[in-house]
This record gives C-alpha cells, sequence and structure tokens, in this order.
C-alpha cells in the first residue's frame, strides 16, 4: 500500500532528528503504530544475523559512516536474492557479505532491529486508543445570545494503555464550527495527549444536533468524540430562514465566454420585516438584491463578477451576512471549485542532505484545453535549493531541482503557473534528511 501525504507527514514528525540523530526506539515505536512486529536485539554478530533472519523480514541497524557518524542501513532476507544490503538514496540493493562484513556491524555493539509482518488478526490501532470524554454534552444554548458566538474550549485526553505506539495520521472535524488543536501524530505506550476542541456554538442550527471529531489512525481505522448540543432560538417566532446556507459554483462549468454567473437564495421571515433586513459583505465582484416574493418570503439573488473574480477564489470561501436590525441572524457561504488545469509529478521528494543530487519533475497540463503556458514561478524555496523550469515541446515543462545546502527538514514549494488569466498553484513536499 502506499502510504498517503497524511502518513508520511505524520511519520517525518515523529522521526524529527534531534542533535544526536534519531534513536533506534523512535523507529521502533513508528513500526509498531504502522502494525508490523519489531524486536530489538544487542550484541548480534553479523553471522547471527545471516542465519536467523528468516524470509520476507527485515533488519535496520546502524553502521560507521564517519568516525564521528553513524547511518542506518536496511537487511533484507529477498526470496529469491537472499540477504541484501537496502541503503537508500546512495546506493544500490546489493548482497550482504559484498556491502558490508564484521569491521563495520560490530563496533556499534550488534545493535539491530528485527521486523516482520504482524498476524493478520491484529487488533485494530483505534482500539488501542481511550478518548476521553468521547461524548460532550454542550447542554442547551441560546442561539440569539451574543455569548453563544463566542469560541470556548473543551478539552479531550488521547491516551494509550497498550504495549505497543499507535500513530493518529489525521484529525478532522465533521464541521467548522468544532476545531481540533491537534493534527495528529504518534503516542507512544503509556502515552496520552490533550486535544484542544474550540466550538463555536453560534454556528450551530436551532435544535438538537450532534457534532464528530474523527481520529483516523495508521491503519485506517478510527474513533472519534461526539459533542452535542441543543441551540434554541429566544423568539423563536422572530427568525431568518435561508436556503441554501452553502452555495456552490464549480468554476470547470461556466460556459466559456460568460462574464458572470447568477445563483439565488430563498429567505423566510415569519414576523421580521423585510426592510429590517440588509445583505452585507465586502466583495467587490459580488453584487447582492433582496426582493419581496410572496408573504413572509424573500428572494436574495446573487450575480457573480466572473472578470473580477480572484485567482485565489477556489480556495477561499465568501461569506455573506444576512442582518436583521444590525443583528447577525445567518450567513450565506460561496464556495468555489475547480479542477487543477495542471499536475505535478512527483509531488513528494525525499533527498538527501549529504549528496548533491538532482531532482527532475514534470508539470503537465490535465485538460486538452488549458491553451499556452504563459509563466512557471515558485514561492518559498529554502536557501541553498536551485530550481530550473524548461519548457517542452509538447507544452509540459521539466523542473530540475538541485540542492546545494540545504537544511533537514519537510518544506512546501509553491508552483505557480499561468496561462493567460487563469492561474493554478501546485505544492511540492520536499523532505531533506
Amino acid at each position: 500500500m502506499r502510504p498517503d501525504r497524511d502518513s508520511i507527514r505524520s511519520v517525518s514528525t515523529a522521526l524529527e532528528p534531534t542533535e544526536d540523530g534519531v534513536r533506534v526506539l523512535d523507529i521502533k515505536a513508528v513500526l509498531d503504530a504502522y502494525g508490523l512486529d519489531t524486536f530489538p536485539r544487542e550484541a548480534i554478530s553479523l553471522r547471527e544475523l545471516e542465519k536467523n533472519l528468516r524470509r520476507n523480514a527485515l533488519a535496520i541497524f546502524p553502521i560507521r559512516a564517519s568516525p564521528t557518524s553513524n547511518h542506518y542501513v536496511i537487511v533484507l532476507n529477498h526470496p529469491q536474492d537472499g540477504l541484501l544490503v537496502i541503503d537508500p538514496p546512495a546506493h544500490k540493493p546489493m548482497p550482504l557479505k559484498v556491502a558490508l562484513g564484521d569491521r563495520l556491524f560490530e563496533p556499534i555493539g550488534g545493535l539491530a532491529l528485527i521486523v516482520i509482518q504482524p498476524a493478520a488478526n491484529s487488533a485494530k490501532a483505534s482500539s488501542r486508543l481511550t478518548v476521553s470524554p468521547d461524548d460532550i454534552d454542550l447542554g442547551t444554548f441560546s442561539m440569539s445570545d451574543s455569548e453563544a458566538s463566542k469560541p470556548h474550549d473543551e478539552f479531550v485526553t488521547i491516551g494509550n494503555s497498550s504495549d505497543r505506539a499507535v500513530m493518529v495520521d489525521r484529525v478532522a472535524s465533521t464541521c467548522g464550527c468544532v476545531a481540533a488543536g491537534w493534527g495528529g501524530g504518534l503516542i507512544r505506550p503509556g502515552e496520552s495527549k490533550t486535544m484542544r476542541l474550540r466550538v463555536s456554538r453560534g454556528a450551530w442550527k436551532p435544535g438538537q444536533s450532534s457534532r464528530f471529531v474523527v481520529l483516523a489512525c495508521s491503519d485506517g481505522s478510527e474513533t472519534s468524540v461526539r459533542l452535542t448540543g441543543n441551540g434554541v432560538l429566544d423568539h423563536p417566532d422572530q427568525r431568518l430562514e435561508v436556503s441554501p446556507d452553502v452555495v456552490r459554483v464549480s468554476l470547470d462549468d461556466v460556459p466559456g465566454g460568460a462574464h458572470s454567473i447568477e445563483r439565488v437564495v430563498s429567505i423566510e421571515h415569519p414576523s421580521v420585516s423585510l426592510s429590517d433586513v440588509r445583505i452585507v459583505h465586502d466583495y467587490p465582484w459580488l453584487s447582492a438584491k433582496l426582493a419581496a416574493e410572496g408573504p413572509a418570503k424573500a428572494r436574495l439573488s446573487l450575480r457573480l463578477d466572473l472578470d473580477r473574480l480572484p485567482d485565489e477564489a477556489d480556495r477561499l470561501p465568501a461569506r455573506i451576512k444576512i442582518q436583521d436590525a444590525g443583528q447577525l441572524k445567518r450567513e450565506v457561504a460561496i464556495l468555489f471549485s475547480r479542477k487543477p488545469s495542471w499536475r505535478l509529478s512527483p509531488d513528494f521528494v525525499t533527498v538527501s542532505r549529504r549528496e548533491l543530487v538532482g531532482h527532475e519533475l514534470v508539470l503537465a497540463s490535465t485538460t486538452a484545453q488549458t491553451g499556452q503556458l504563459t509563466e512557471v514561478s515558485w514561492i518559498s524555496t529554502p536557501e541553498g535549493l536551485q530550481i530550473e523550469a524548461i519548457p517542452q515541446p509538447d507544452q509540459s515543462v521539466r523542473i530540475k531541482i538541485r540542492h546545494d545546502s540545504v537544511g533537514e527538514g519537510v518544506f512546501v514549494i509553491q508552483f505557480v503557473v499561468r496561462n493567460g488569466a487563469h492561474r493554478c498553484v501546485l505544492p511540492l513536499t520536499l523532505q531533506v534528511r
């Protein structure tokens, strides 16, 4: 299974090197968290390793890289080729006896970490986590009280009482009204994390409802925290109802040559005078007109000027406030979407800080109608990184990357692609170790 970006970032964070490098126990904890069985061994000789490392198993151990530093390599018992040394990215796999000898292996005390595939019935990672509390009752609260619009914090403790580490790859909320202050990571045996949940009750809808914060583990299993609340209106007859409260606009579906598009939102105001309703926004590309459509009903017409729409519209939601006598009553969100017209391959690169290695990427169009590429630029480039963009006859672009003195870490470089008025931003994640 190919690791996704959440998994790669979780591992990079968990194995962030210190002045002393990366500890074997930290590597063991991460491998345990991803469901592998690990067995640390000390004072093991190269001959014992050759004898006892079974097929489809591997060993990770340090060797001398220089008089003052060590370096991890992997020995794999391949079903056809026998014992191979894996030492990326500097060397190709080679037989153990050719690559290493006792002189390199034994001076570090014969320390090795044996890794094998676990039994198929291993317990799910989420079952090893304890979440307390896992059900939070926010009680009954007023929707029109100004205090309800002020965020408040709830705290949840996530513990691991098992004998192996758990990797939480991702923490996600089912609603923007609940934001988690922890994005996931490694929880070692006996360890616990405190996660802050910032709750905005003003974004709740009237009535009893629940929101969930989901913790996704490295094996795909999940556990969650449920938050339940009952939002009530102090004056139920004084209300505004809007439908839809989220307007979705696909910019890929806009007809060619169109300069504007229109959307309609229905508003019901049983006991609110339409003359007291105000539509508030600060978007120069948006015009909004409110008109009566019948008893206690109104029609909000939204006109979007595509010529004035900003390039980043597909990444930032627009919010329209609907107010009654100056008080915020409802919001309508406009969400734009647009399929990327260009792709970057690959979009995740791992390089060694010790090697002055050049890497090549390909920037290519995803559609036949993209048109002539007019500009490629990049931002957030770490010092010591050299980037060159070379246009190709097939309208693609070859990106050459060379690093001379980039420090260790994970960097996100933004490639900005323009063809005419259209702008596309493609991220490249660069891991230097």
